[in-house]
């Protein structure tokens, strides 16, 4: 039975599931050890943000106090009357106030304000392509798989015909018309294929292993995958297609906003230059105990300026504008990448789609071959053993063809990822 990405993830490892191919990429995208982080770097940023805004807002504080002292007067430069003592007290002094700060010009908030914006669509734009990547990773270990299990079950048929040749190669040489040399063939024959079953079976296993780990399987979950034929008929894209879709592909538009990071960063240093303003007000009440107490108040205003910091304000500037430069580079040297490797890709899928055809004929002749060799064994002008070399061609056939399948089937996943749509392909295998 096929089962939902939520049922899947929550199996015991008693209770075998089977999976598609789109149901493995759905728990990738949703259960990725990956994904989630990206996800939580996403939230980290949005709280970095309200951070950054704080500044903006009002300040506000509440305080209270009573104190019993003493104070020497010469402390505060007083002399005190003749025959007085300098130290006077104890006093009580009693103060409760409400007091509130807020920014009226700064500008330099306000830049690292924006340039906190952008890096949370920094960590947005991180996540799209941490998910575009684990997706053609599962994609591609789901299709090597697949194809393991396929080479497991055409090792398996051929040792069943090499153990059948063996048998009738040995019932020839002791009836007198087959020769030592066709019984010693055989048997390295089918010594060959009992090594080849067994480094197919390690190989299923293996590359069953790696898909579990992908998607957060444990080692004992049964896991079966269902039928996936590949899609010969897809429409490639053209080269204006390839290169629009480039344009948007997670890893260029990640490019694009850490581009627009640093800019915003250099703007915040180059608003330090700005003078700051803020205003503050208090209000209370004030007395030697809190029952003789009388509303105070202040209020006032605050311009503070940097005129000179030894120049570091300067230099942070033209670090930020370097890092700018150097961003755009990487921008335009992605992209240029990007559509490369996409051209590639595409290239490499159309030679993958012809080499499955001509697979799928070469099958195609060798199924052919081996019902006219029944035919000739059923009439008398052909021997089981014919039926049998003719029956082991088809199987070496198929796996041939299997491996050209799941070739192209990962060709397409290559040029999905190269053109950042690897998303699209969970449901009907289509590129555009």
């Amino acid at each position: 039975m096929a089962l939902a990405p939520a049922a899947v993830s929550a199996q015991t490892t008693s209770s075998p599931v089977t999976l598609g191919f789109s149901d493995a990429l759905k728990i990738a995208g949703e259960k990725s050890p990956g994904v989630i982080m990206a996800g939580e770097r996403v939230k980290q940023a949005l709280e970095r943000l309200n951070q950054t805004r704080a500044p903006l807002f009002p300040q506000l504080s509440v305080s209270a106090s009573e104190i019993r002292q003493t104070k020497n007067l010469e402390t505060f430069g007083l002399q005190a009357a003749p025959n007085t003592p300098s130290v006077t007290g104890p006093f009580n002094a009693f103060d409760a106030r409400l007091k509130v700060i807020q920014t009226l010009f700064d500008m330099a908030t306000v830049k690292r304000l924006e340039a906190a914006g952008i890096g949370h669509e920094v960590s947005r734009a991180e996540e799209k392509k941490i998910k575009e990547d684990v997706l053609a990773l599962v994609a591609t270990l789901y299709i090597e798989a697949k194809r393991a299990q396929s080479a497991l079950a055409f090792s398996e048929a051929e040792l069943r015909l090499s153990r059948e040749t063996y048998r009738l190669a040995g019932m020839n040489f002791r009836i007198g018309t087959g020769s030592e040399m066709d019984l010693k063939n055989a048997k390295a024959a089918h010594s060959e294929s009992r090594f080849q079953r067994r480094m197919s079976k390690t190989k299923a296993r293996d590359t069953q292993l790696d898909l579990k780990a992908a998607l957060g399987f444990s080692e004992e979950q049964e896991m079966r995958l269902s039928e996936n034929e590949p899609t010969v008929n897809l429409r490639l894209p053209k080269r204006p297609e390839i290169l629009k879709l480039t344009q948007s592909h997670p890893e260029v538009l990640l490019a694009q906003a850490k581009l627009r990071q640093a800019e915003a960063e250099t703007a915040s240093e180059k608003a330090e230059f700005l003078p700051k303003i803020s205003g503050a007000a208090d209000y209370g009440a004030s007395a030697d105990l809190p029952g003789h107490s009388k509303a105070t108040y202040s209020y006032g205003l605050e311009a503070a300026w940097a005129i000179f910091e030894g120049g570091q304000r300067t230099a942070l500037a033209a670090e930020g504008q370097s890092k700018s430069r150097e961003a755009e580079a990487y921008r335009k040297d992605l992209t240029n990448q990007k559509e490369n490797k996409a051209l590639e890709a595409r290239e490499f899928l159309k030679n993958m789609r012809n080499l499955l055809k001509a697979k799928r004929d070469d099958l195609a002749a060798q199924s052919r071959q081996l019902e006219l060799t029944k035919n000739r064994l059923a009439n008398g002008t052909a021997s089981r053993l014919e039926v049998i070399h003719a029956m082991s061609n088809e199987t070496r056939a198929a796996d041939v063809f299997a491996e050209a399948a799941a070739s192209f089937q990962t060709a397409e996943v290559n040029l999905a990822h190269a053109l950042g749509q690897t998303g699209i392909i969970m449901n009907d295998r289509r590129i555009l």
